[in-house]
C-alpha cells in the first residue's frame, strides 16, 4: 500500500515524537533524502525544535528544514487541552501556512491524529514514512523490517493491525 493522493504533497510538518523516533533508529538522513526525493518542504515549528534540537543537530534534515513560529491561540489550546505544545504547533502550522497546497502533519499520538482529522488536516505517521521510503526504493524490505523492529525496541508503540495494513 502506498500513500497516494490526487494532488501533490509539498509540505510536511513534523512533530517531535516522529523526529525523535526516526533519530533513535538512525533514519534522519534517509528521511531527509525521502523529503528531497518526494519534493517535500520539511517544516519544523519552533516549539518542536525546542524539544528536538539535539536530535537533528548536524543532520541534513536540520539544513533543509524551514522553521515556523506557530501561533497557538488560547482558544485553540483550550479546544485541544490534551495535546502538548509541539502537537498544537504542528496542527496550527498546518492551518496557518496557506502558501502550500494541503500540508501534511506527521504525528503519531492518537489524540493528535484525531484532532488533525477533525480539523481537516491530512496526517501520516512514522510507520508511513518508512513505507514511503520502501516504496521509493530508498530502503530495502529487509532494512524496513529491521527499522520497524528497532522502533519497537525503543518503546515506540503501534497497533499490529497498522503494520498489516501498511506492509
Amino acid at each position: 500500500m502506498s500513500f497516494e493522493r490526487s494532488y501533490p504533497v509539498t509540505e510536511v510538518i513534523v512533530d517531535a515524537s516522529s523526529l525523535i523516533a526516526l533519530g533513535k533508529i538512525g533514519f534522519l538522513e534517509t528521511f531527509a533524502e525521502l523529503c528531497k526525493h518526494q519534493g517535500w518542504t520539511v517544516v519544523i515549528t519552533k516549539q518542536v525544535l525546542q524539544e528536538i534540537r539535539n536530535t537533528i543537530a548536524g543532520s541534513t534534515l536540520e539544513q533543509i528544514a524551514i522553521y515556523h513560529d506557530a501561533v497557538v491561540s488560547e482558544a485553540f489550546r483550550q479546544a485541544h487541552i490534551a495535546l502538548g505544545e509541539g502537537e498544537l504547533s504542528v496542527l496550527c502550522s498546518a492551518q496557518e501556512l496557506h502558501h502550500f497546497p494541503d500540508p501534511v502533519a506527521v504525528v503519531d499520538e492518537e489524540l493528535a491524529r484525531k484532532s488533525a482529522k477533525r480539523l481537516g488536516v491530512s496526517v501520516i505517521g512514522t510507520l508511513r514514512i518508512l513505507r514511503l521510503a520502501l516504496d521509493s526504493a530508498l530502503i530495502s524490505r529487509a532494512e524496513c523490517d529491521r527499522l520497524i523492529g528497532e522502533l519497537a525496541t525503543t518503546g515506540f508503540r503501534f497497533d499490529p493491525r497498522l503494520l498489516r495494513d501498511l506492509f
